[in-house]
């Protein structure tokens, strides 16, 4: 299970939002290089959800089989509006769709920025 995050950003920034992943009663590093799938699943400030964001396994700051996944996100979707928004990180991996993290990532006002 990840550590629950707040992740503060600004308006049309990109930023690579990293997680350590760790099973929960296990020690050690969670090896997630058999996933299917690694997705952040992003509720807008409305409660209307966003399509899932996929973690990228070749970002250089990942590295799967420790469990270190990165999922980047930008003025396409998550820091297109100022707000508050609600993640799960899940997993899925055997057959299962595990959450692996919960969290929140607040966007802020950046001056003088205006969207395209």
């Amino acid at each position: 299970m990840s550590t629950n995050h707040t992740f503060t950003t600004y308006e049309g920034n990109q930023i690579a939002l990293p997680f350590e992943l760790r099973r929960e009663g296990i020690r050690g590093v969670w090896d997630v290089s058999g996933a299917t799938q690694i997705a952040l699943e992003v509720t807008r400030p409305d409660g209307t959800n966003m399509t899932p964001i996929l973690a990228q396994e070749a970002h250089p700051d990942a590295s799967w089989t420790t469990g270190i996944v990165v999922v980047v996100i930008d003025g396409a979707n998550v820091t297109a509006a100022i707000g508050s928004y609600p993640y799960s990180l899940t997993v899925t991996i055997s057959g299962q769709i595990i959450t692996a993290g919960v969290g929140r990532i607040e966007v802020r006002d950046r001056p003088g920025f205006a969207p395209a």
